[in-house]
C-alpha cells in the first residue's frame, strides 16, 4: 500500500494585534490564521523551554522565595542577558540594593567570580583588561538600573514617561515587599490592588514584567502564589 503523505500545513501568516478583535469567532480565527507574538527568550535554556520560548507581553512573572535565595541575581541575570544578548530594553527598578551593589553582582556573574575577587581585581588594577570584551557589549545595551525610584504605579508610569525615550519591553521590580501599600487596607487586600493595578500597567504598555518576591518560611512544600509574603 502506497504512503499517503498528509497534507502540508498551511504557513501562518505575521503575527498579529489581537486587541482590535473582540468577537470570540474573530479571536479564534485570528489565532488559526496568524502566528503569535514572538516571546522575549532570558537566555536561560531550561526556563525559555519551559515558557515556551521565552517571556510574553502583557504578562507579569513572579520570582519568589525566601531571603538570600538568589531572587535578585537571577533577576539581575535575566536583565543583564535580555538586554545584552537579546537586545530588550530592560528596565530594572531595585528597592533594596543601591546602584553599586547591583553594577557589583552584575560583574560577578560576568566574571563568575565571588565579589572578594572582583575587589581583588580592582585592587590589583587588572579588572578592567579582565572586563574589556563585556564592556564593549555592555555600551550599546539598553539595561538602566533605578533605585531612587518608587514602585507605585504612578511612580512608574512617571519614570516611563520621562526619562524613557523610547518604549521599553522588561520591567524588573525587586522586590514586593519594599513598595508601600495604600493604608487603611490589610496588606493581603492592597497587593491584590497593586497586583491588579500592575497588570493592567503590562498590558497598556505592552511590556514584560518580573516581579521579585519574599515567600513565608512556614513548611518546606512547594512553593505557590499563596505563600507569597503578605499576600
Amino acid at each position: 500500500m502506497a504512503d499517503v503523505e498528509s497534507p502540508a500545513p498551511e504557513p501562518l501568516a505575521p503575527a498579529t494585534d489581537l486587541s482590535q478583535y473582540s468577537h470570540a469567532y474573530d479571536l479564534a480565527q485570528e489565532y488559526l490564521s496568524h502566528a503569535m507574538p514572538p516571546a522575549l527568550p532570558t537566555f536561560f535554556e531550561d526556563i525559555d523551554r519551559f515558557m515556551f520560548g521565552g517571556l510574553h507581553r502583557k504578562c507579569i512573572y513572579v520570582i519568589a522565595g525566601r531571603t538570600r535565595e538568589g531572587k535578585s541575581s537571577l533577576a539581575l541575570s535575566m536583565a543583564r542577558r535580555m538586554a545584552v544578548v537579546g537586545k530588550a530594553r530592560v528596565l530594572y527598578l531595585s528597592l533594596e540594593m543601591s546602584k553599586l551593589e547591583l553594577v557589583e553582582r552584575m560583574l560577578c556573574q560576568t566574571l563568575l567570580v565571588p565579589i572578594a575577587q572582583l575587589v581583588a581585581h580592582r585592587t590589583n588594577g587588572i579588572l578592567r583588561a579582565r572586563l574589556a570584551e563585556s564592556m564593549k557589549s555592555l555600551q550599546p545595551s539598553w539595561l538602566h538600573i533605578e533605585d531612587e525610584k518608587g514602585a507605585q504605579i504612578d511612580q512608574i508610569e512617571l519614570l516611563l514617561e520621562d526619562k524613557i525615550e523610547q518604549p521599553i519591553d522588561v520591567l524588573i521590580i525587586d522586590h514586593l515587599q519594599h513598595i508601600p501599600m495604600q493604608y487603611g487596607v490589610s496588606r493581603a487586600d492592597a497587593i491584590s490592588t497593586y497586583m491588579a493595578d500592575l497588570k493592567a500597567l503590562a498590558k497598556r504598555r505592552n511590556l514584560v514584567v518580573i516581579l521579585c518576591s519574599q515567600i513565608n518560611r512556614q513548611g518546606n512544600e512547594k512553593p505557590s502564589l499563596i505563600h507569597l509574603k503578605g499576600s
